[in-house]
């Protein structure tokens, strides 16, 4: 068996690549993908076209000043000013928006799936995961939604918005909130919506996390937790992970092994960062330190396969 708990640190992490160590995400970033100079009337009006249909009329596509803004914040040379934010009053419009979107995302895909394949990357989904677009575009309306409310916290919350609306629906998606310390951040390179694990019952798996310190704050004394009880469906080999000092920018590996009972579904087993004091660092991160299986019933599997067969 391998060993069950590796730690190590690096620099950098050469494995990581830049669609994983994607740490912000600006309204530029997020509208581009969509844009379509064949379709669109231009990347000023096209900028226009989101922001009326999620819920502001503050800039207007009869203005050429109004065009001329909203194109230099779809290159990001401009960012969305105070009177645009304010314009909302409060809120995006989900009801216009979000079926949009959808369309917008469904135009693409039906013109080229590798278009659309390589828009669903730059949002952080790996090639081969299958997307539901309706989903997608629940998504994305969420990230709008924190790019113009919680601008002091930029972080990518698009596949977290995606894992929670594919779970559960009809609960709304609460946001982020602040990490405990005030400039801190990190970045976990595998989190549940790029997992594929199965595992066969009472059988185990080990689970890598690679954590970047994207923040402005050293980490010490910190811990990873398991928050699940100890008769849970998927049991790690150690509930609690030290890590130790870690600087900025500084990667860390770290590992666990974890064992499936005889109950057959979709499981998670959650957990969190912790400081010395046992506190949550990032109340913000409701799920990137989650470990999601399948666990299959071997026999049922085989039958399966030989009644195909």
């Amino acid at each position: 068996m391998a060993e069950k708990t590796v730690q190590k640190t690096d620099k950098r992490d050469k494995n990581t690549d830049k669609r994983k160590g994607q740490m912000t995400v600006q309204f530029s970033e997020l509208v581009a993908p969509l844009f379509d100079k064949k379709k669109h009337h231009g990347q000023g009006t096209f900028v226009i076209t989101v922001l009326t249909k999620a819920g502001s009329t503050y800039l207007k596509a009869q203005s050429q000043t109004d065009r001329d803004y909203a194109a230099k914040i779809f290159r990001g040379e401009r960012t969305l000013s105070e009177p645009i934010r304010e314009s909302f009053q409060g809120t995006i419009n989900r009801q216009t928006l979000i079926p949009w979107l959808q369309r917008s995302l469904e135009e693409q895909r039906n013109l080229s799936q590798t278009k659309f394949t390589d828009t669903c990357l730059l949002y952080g989904f790996p090639k081969e995961q299958e997307i539901d677009i309706q989903v997608l575009a629940q998504a994305l309306a969420e990230q709008l939604q924190e790019i113009l409310f919680n601008p002091d916290n930029d972080a990518p919350v698009i596949t977290a918005a995606y894992e929670h609306y594919t779970e559960t629906p009809d609960k709304p998606f609460s946001g982020i909130t602040q990490p405990l310390i005030k400039g801190d951040r990190v970045l976990v390179s595998v989190p549940p919506a790029l997992q594929e694990y199965r595992l066969p019952f009472y059988n185990e798996i080990e689970h890598t996390w690679t954590i970047q310190n994207t923040g402005k704050v050293s980490w010490d004394g910190r811990a990873l937790r398991c928050e699940d009880p100890e008769r849970y469906q998927l049991r790690p080999d150690k509930r609690i992970i030290a890590i130790e000092h870690l600087d900025q920018n500084r990667f860390i590996k770290l590992s666990t092994v974890i064992k499936a009972r005889g109950e057959e579904g979709r499981f998670t087993s959650h957990w969190i960062m912790v400081d010395s004091n046992g506190v949550n660092c990032f109340p913000n991160e409701k799920s990137a330190f989650n470990i999601v299986i399948d666990v299959i019933n071997p026999n049922l599997q085989q039958v399966a396969a030989e009644g195909a067969a």
